[in-house]
Parts: C-alpha cells; sequence; structure tokens
C-alpha cells in the first residue's frame, strides 16, 4: 500500500476477494453513493442559486421555463467548479487530508457568519 487512499480497495480486495463479482459491486456501490450525493448537491445549490440569487437577491422576475433553464446553467456551472477542484485536490498530499481541512474549516465559518454578535 503506498498511501492513505489505497485502504478500502485493499480491505475489500482482502475480505471479497475470492468471491466473484462482489468486490466490483461493492466499489460500485460506494461510487454510486456518492455520486448520488453529489448529484443531490449541485442540484440543491443550483436552486437555492436561482431562487434566492436570481429572484430574491436581483429582484428578476422569470417564468417557469426560464427558472428551469437558469437552474440547469447553474447546475453545470457549479459541477465544472466540482470538476475544477479535482486538479486541485491531484497536487494535495491525500483526499483524507483534504477533506479534513475543509471540514474543519467550514463549521468556523457557518458558526461566525450566524453567530449574533452583541456589542
Amino acid at each position: 500500500m503506498d498511501s492513505k487512499d489505497q485502504i478500502v480497495p485493499l480491505f475489500v480486495m482482502q475480505v471479497f476477494g475470492d468471491i466473484p463479482c462482489v468486490p466490483g459491486l461493492f466499489i460500485a456501490g460506494i461510487f454510486s453513493g456518492a455520486l448520488s450525493t453529489v448529484s443531490s448537491g449541485l442540484n440543491a445549490l443550483a436552486g437555492v442559486t436561482e431562487i434566492d440569487l436570481v429572484e430574491g437577491y436581483l429582484e428578476v422576475e422569470l417564468s417557469k421555463a426560464t427558472s428551469l433553464w437558469a437552474t440547469k446553467v447553474f447546475s453545470v456551472m457549479y459541477g465544472v467548479v466540482c470538476y475544477a477542484f479535482i486538479y486541485v485536490v491531484k497536487y494535495l498530499p491525500g483526499v483524507l487530508e483534504a477533506s479534513q481541512r475543509v471540514l474543519s474549516v467550514a463549521p468556523k465559518v457557518s458558526h461566525s457568519a450566524w453567530t449574533p454578535v452583541s456589542y
């Protein structure tokens, strides 16, 4: 094993390696769960951007067809940004370390944004 990113595939091969098709199904299940989560997140982010930014903050009235088109465009834009992050993550020491860095910052930013300021 060369890096920490190989722990799950190594575990799957050691435990299920003797059973035909099971390692592939296990890894496919992990990827499908991850992709459905990413898809839901991108669509939710696009929908919130369209409703809150375009119709709320910018006060632009859109028809249902135009609103649907704008949501699809936002979804594609966020997808492109996520793919760009893939190339950034490639240069980090490991995916585990990168996720820990991001997840350690996110609660602090959220807490500081939603904590009332007392004078």
